[in-house]
């Protein structure tokens, strides 16, 4: 069973958004942290923190690389396929003014999501497990969800 202090402990440091894709283990599932900071997080250890906006993950044939390919791509304007993208989205129309501000951590699994092993079934099954552990500990720590995460609050932009 998965405690929140080893998740915390599995992920990578932070790193910039437009750096994101250097991380080797984004082809595996997963669960990320997208931070908006004015201050640098950058190869800074992973921690709770209040300027997390959003937590997600997958367990898609594309692992973490696809998941942050679509935020990315529905912050630009080019696509709309995630939803709390479009919330962040909605709260900043020019994600360009916001890219020396937004950083990444992941926390990757070993297993594939093409194979239909029993042992990578169950570890995508943590995968999910893993979000919503997260996702709790977060609300525990700063009694709301991270900003884009919470959908009652935060409306979604319309394309």
């Amino acid at each position: 069973m998965l405690r929140m202090t080893t998740l915390e402990s599995r992920f990578s440091t932070w790193f910039r958004w437009s750096e994101r894709e250097r991380f080797e283990p984004l082809s595996c599932p997963g669960i990320y942290a997208i931070a908006l900071s004015h201050s640098s997080l950058s190869g800074k250890p992973f921690t709770w923190r209040r300027e997390i906006v959003c937590i997600g993950m997958s367990n898609a044939k594309h692992g973490l690389k696809g998941r942050l390919r679509q935020f990315h791509s529905t912050i630009s304007h080019v696509r709309s396929q995630h939803g709390p993208a479009l919330r962040f989205l909605h709260a900043y129309p020019d994600f360009s003014k916001l890219d020396n501000q937004l950083y990444v951590a992941v926390l990757h699994f070993d297993c594939s999501p093409k194979r239909a092993l029993s042992n990578d079934l169950r570890m995508m099954g943590e995968v999910v497990r893993a979000e919503y552990l997260c996702l709790a500990d977060y609300l525990d720590k700063f009694h709301c969800l991270p900003r884009f995460n919470d959908k009652k609050n935060n409306p979604k932009a319309v394309w």
